[in-house]
C-alpha cells in the first residue's frame, strides 16, 4: 500500500477516536475505532463527451470479519471510504478532471460524518485548484451499534467540459488503503465501462506502459486497485 494512503488512514483514525456523535437511529453514543471494510465490487460508468463529461461509480462494501465483531451494543459504527478522482491532461491543461470537492452522493445505509477532498497530509482540499493527483476522496460512515451485511456507496461527478483527442485521464483505484486480500476477482479489481462520442470512442488503458487487452469495440476494462493506469483517448489503434 503506498506510504500516503497510511498516513491518511491514521490520520483519519486519529481524528476519530476520541470523537461522539449521533447514531444512525438518533440516539447519542460513542464512536469506536473505525471497521474494516472490503470492496465487494466497484464499477465506474464514464461517459466521455466532447462538450461535456459524466461519471457514477458504484461501490458495495462488506465489514471484514466474522459478522459477530460488527454488533457492539451501545456503540457507533464507523467505516472509511477512500475514493480517487480521475485526473487530467490534455494539452497544457491538468487537472481535477471533475472539479468537484464534493461528488453528489447516494448511500444505502448509514449517515454522512464526513466527506472531503483530501491531500496525504490529511488536510482538506479548500478549492478545486489546489487539489493534486495524490489527493483522495475521504468518505467517513456512522451507523448504529448495527452493521448492515453490506452497503451501497454511489457517487456521481460532472464536468462542463469534455475532452480533445489525445487527451489522458490518469487513475488510481482505491482499495481503502487496506492491504489487497485473497477472495473473488471482484474484491481486488474495479470495473470501468467507457461510453464515448466521435472522435474519442477510440480509447485504450495502459498500465506501467503496456496496453491492457479488452475485446475489440468492448466498452469496459477491469483495473488492479492500488495501480496507475492511464486512459488515453483518439488513439489510432485502441486494443
Amino acid at each position: 500500500m503506498p506510504h500516503f494512503l497510511r498516513r491518511l488512514l491514521l490520520l483519519c483514525l486519529l481524528a476519530l477516536l476520541p470523537a461522539r456523535g449521533l447514531c444512525a437511529d438518533g440516539e447519542d453514543g460513542p464512536t469506536a475505532e473505525p471497521l474494516v471494510t472490503v470492496r465487494a465490487s466497484d464499477r465506474v460508468m464514464l461517459y466521455v463527451r466532447r462538450p461535456y463529461m459524466t461519471m457514477t461509480e458504484t461501490i458495495v462494501l462488506a465489514p471484514a470479519g466474522p459478522k459477530t465483531t460488527t454488533t457492539r451494543p451501545g456503540v457507533n459504527n464507523v467505516i472509511h471510504l477512500l475514493v480517487a478522482p480521475f485526473w487530467l491532461r490534455d494539452g497544457s491543461v491538468e487537472g481535477l478532471a471533475f472539479p468537484m470537492l464534493r461528488p453528489q452522493l447516494t448511500l444505502s445505509h448509514g449517515r454522512v460524518k464526513r466527506f472531503a477532498l483530501t491531500r496525504p497530509d490529511g488536510e482538506a482540499v479548500r478549492h478545486v485548484s489546489e487539489a493534486t493527483a495524490d489527493c483522495r476522496y475521504v468518505l467517513t460512515l456512522e451507523f448504529g451499534h448495527m452493521m448492515p451485511d453490506q452497503l451501497t456507496v454511489t457517487m456521481h461527478f460532472s464536468a462542463p467540459v469534455g475532452l480533445n483527442p489525445g487527451a489522458e485521464l490518469l487513475y488510481t483505484p482505491s482499495n481503502d488503503g487496506h492491504p489487497l486480500r485473497s477472495g473473488p476477482t471482484e474484491s481486488v479489481q474495479t470495473v470501468v465501462r467507457v461510453i464515448a462520442d466521435e472522435p474519442l470512442e477510440s480509447w485504450q488503458v495502459t498500465k506501467d506502459g503496456a496496453v491492457i487487452e479488452r475485446p475489440s469495440g468492448y466498452p469496459a476494462v477491469t483495473l488492479d486497485r492500488d495501480a496507475a493506469h492511464v486512459f488515453r483517448f483518439g488513439v489510432k489503434e485502441a486494443r
